[in-house]
């Protein structure tokens, strides 16, 4: 690998990182879930980290219990799609991207 190579990838690897993250970060909900929401539930899990109850959560982000449970349901379901092509008869259907490919 000679010094240009090098120093392209040097620069590639973390602008791919980069847009692959953001990527996900926002086509990655299976249905769309405002910002506030996903920053709303981000707050929560930190807070399950710390060790605060998970009943004491909606509390401490000042919503309530229902409000709070529509909000995790939401943001817990997370699918990562990509088309690919079949072979036998050339249509185009959607894999998640933990499975295995064969």
């Amino acid at each position: 690998m000679n010094r240009s190579s090098s120093s392209f990838i040097a620069y590639a690897r973390p602008f791919v990182n980069g847009e692959i993250t953001h990527y996900l970060r926002d086509k990655g909900f299976l249905i769309s879930v405002p910002g506030r929401l996903r920053e709303l539930h981000a707050r929560g899990q930190k807070l399950l980290r710390q060790g605060i109850a998970a009943d004491r959560i909606p509390k401490q982000l000042g919503l309530t219990p229902e409000r709070w449970a529509e909000i995790a349901a939401a943001c817990s379901v997370r699918v990562v799609a990509m088309a690919m092509e079949t072979q036998e008869t050339d249509q185009t259907s959607c894999s998640s991207l933990s499975s295995p490919l064969m």
